[in-house]
């Protein structure tokens, strides 16, 4: 048996069965399986052997169909905290979806690196037709300084159509805010009732005041 795998410039001449041919798309191209001589020629061994790869690999729906939800991730987190997000990952095909989930800290899939930042509650499955799995993505803070981080989740698969899913995660982290009270003194007397809380963030350029402080001995 001859196998033909015509590109995408490729048209359909015919659709189904015709005889002992089949014509299947795939992505953006086709498959076609052609047999130049009848099922009977084939001794009876091996005849529904063959006649079953021949179905099978030209079959409409034999393939998997991966979803992934979301394709990004924002999240903003305060300092030395952490937060549980759920990544899923679907198979709308016809047969399991078998997958695996890499980090990159550079955000690109082709040079994976671990984010520091970042954990996964598994690093791959395998989902039947139909079906979805959770993924847990859990971000953490701590010991982070304030700003912005990035990378990619990175999700390989059997999906001929798409093989390779990026993720693409960003975590910011906000900085400390510092309640500070201030002490009105009236002679000997400190006004500690009556003082106003002024928020003071550790980052130097939100600062709207400078900061000074003394001893007060009464």
């Amino acid at each position: 048996m001859i196998l033909l795998s015509p590109d995408s410039t490729a048209e359909v001449a015919f659709l189904g069965d015709n005889g002992n041919a089949a014509v299947n798309k795939e992505g953006a191209g086709y498959k076609t399986t052609f047999s130049g001589f009848p099922w009977e020629a084939i001794p009876d061994a091996g005849r529904l052997e063959a006649l079953t790869d021949f179905v099978e690999w030209c079959a409409v729906g034999s393939a998997p169909s991966i979803n992934v939800s979301p394709l990004s991730i924002v999240e903003t987190l305060g300092p030395d905290a952490s937060k549980v997000l759920t990544m899923t990952i679907g198979n709308s095909g016809n047969s399991d979806l078998e997958w695996t989930v890499e980090e990159s800290s550079s955000g690109a899939c082709n040079l994976p690196s671990d984010i520091p930042w970042l954990d996964l509650s598994t690093s791959g499955g395998t989902t039947t037709p139909g079906q979805s799995e959770d993924e847990d993505v859990t971000l953490n803070s701590f010991g982070m300084s304030p700003g912005n981080y990035t990378g990619s989740l990175c999700v390989a698969s059997n999906d001929d159509s798409a093989p390779m899913v990026p993720v693409a995660v960003t975590m910011e982290v906000t900085p400390y805010t510092v309640y500070l009270p201030i002490i009105l003194n009236a002679g000997n007397v400190a006004a500690q009732s009556t003082a106003p809380i002024i928020p003071f963030k550790n980052d130097p350029a939100e600062r709207a005041f400078p900061l000074s402080y003394s001893k007060l001995s009464v």
